[in-house]
């Protein structure tokens, strides 16, 4: 079965960045990539029903050339062109519930997000990324719009140890086809640093615990 990875944008030149990272993905494993972007247009107080609704199929094509151009873009600056790929542009007042019912709807496994927009939507695409990591019954991941695509050798998963049986599946079954090591933080000292391989699946991940202390507070 395909994997499929959720890919939000607001079209700006910040949120390519969690494209370019789920291309770097894309090519480890087999996986569809589902873009998506959501927006909304009040009806003016003084529009007819007939005028706001034409205004609204201009707008939605207008948004399907400007994606297509920002894609074009982005495969153009020497990021391949994924074998599968869906596009979405969606109007809904709450971008968070779009998502997130988009996301299941489709069965994705991963949302990628940017962690900030550009200009006016800056503040807000960064609100929406952080509200989306609570909410998401999904695993985000939250791009620095600033990243350039290398490999990643390490992945570090923070945890309070609660529930982590559970959530450390997650991880590996992220790691594993990248080859990449763990590191496992948390901020008690449970465990004593050191290394060990956690077998599944026939397959072995790399692991690194370390106990981070928290700094004492002055005074």
């Amino acid at each position: 079965m395909m994997e499929k990875i959720l890919i939000a944008t607001d079209l700006s030149s910040n949120s390519a960045s969690a494209i370019r990272f789920a291309l770097a993905l894309a090519r480890s494993r087999n996986v569809k990539l589902i873009i998506v972007h959501v927006y909304h247009i009040r009806k003016p107080n003084n529009w007819r029903m007939h005028r706001y609704e034409t205004y609204l199929q201009i707008r939605k094509l207008y948004l399907n050339v400007r994606l297509k151009k920002f894609l074009d873009k982005i495969f153009s600056d020497g990021n391949e062109n994924p074998m599968s790929l869906e596009t979405e542009i969606l109007m809904n007042i709450s971008v968070i519930s779009t998502l997130i019912n988009t996301a299941l709807a489709q069965k994705v496994s991963y949302i990628c997000i940017s962690a900030k927009g550009s200009g006016k939507s800056e503040n807000k695409f960064g609100s929406i990324s952080s509200k989306l990591i609570v909410k998401a019954p999904i695993p985000v991941i939250c791009i620095p719009s600033t990243y350039r695509v290398r490999p990643i050798e390490e992945v570090c998963y923070a945890t309070d140890l609660y529930n982590y049986q559970k959530e450390i599946q997650k991880v590996v079954d992220f790691a594993r086809p990248l080859l990449s090591a763990v590191k496992m933080l948390q901020d008690a000292i449970l465990f004593q640093n050191g290394n060990l391989s956690l077998h599944s699946s026939g397959q072995y991940v790399a692991f690194t615990f370390c106990s981070v202390r928290k700094p004492r507070q002055v005074l």
